[in-house]
């Protein structure tokens, strides 16, 4: 099986984004600031520019992965980089394919030079996920107790951060 990482998603496939996001909503709420009603309810507009600031695996023309980064904007804050919406299909899971993404997103943010430091957030729940971010030198930085609540029930976020 090939896997191919492409970065942004042509406008034609943005419902194969809409399609794999609305899954990981699904699938792992807690992982997601996002929620389903308010992802689904979004015009095929705010999907077509959105898709093409994501990062995606796919194996065989399916999209089984996905990953995001965005720099903040504010001039003090400009050498910031977020690392956002890490999703690999349940079922292609334990094949690297979050590793490729993560290499592949790391990539294009080392392209600017402006950025310095890279953050992310994992809920306490993701064990894999934060082991992955660890085997590529993020480091924990901090912890929000209660930082996501999915209908009732709370979840911690660590903060992460990789410093270039």
């Amino acid at each position: 099986m090939k896997i191919n990482i492409t970065v942004g998603f042509p406008e034609s496939r943005w419902e194969d984004y809409k399609k794999i996001r609305i899954q990981a909503l699904q699938d792992v709420p807690q992982a997601f600031l996002d929620d389903i009603d308010h992802a689904e309810s979004e015009p095929e507009s705010f999907w077509v520019e959105r898709a093409k600031k994501v990062t995606f695996a796919e194996i065989d023309e399916k999209v089984v992965g996905i990953v995001g980064f965005y720099q903040e904007q504010k001039v003090k804050q400009k050498h910031i980089a977020n690392v956002v919406g890490v999703y690999v299909l349940p079922e292609y899971r334990g094949m690297k394919i979050g590793y490729q993404l993560l290499v592949k997103v790391l990539e294009e943010i080392k392209k600017n030079e402006e950025i310095k430091v890279i953050n992310l957030g994992v809920v306490d729940t993701q064990k894999a996920a934060m082991k992955l971010y660890k085997s590529f030198g993020f480091i924990e930085v901090g912890k929000i107790r209660y930082a996501v609540n999915v209908n009732g029930q709370y979840f911690d976020e660590y903060l992460m951060q990789m410093y270039l």
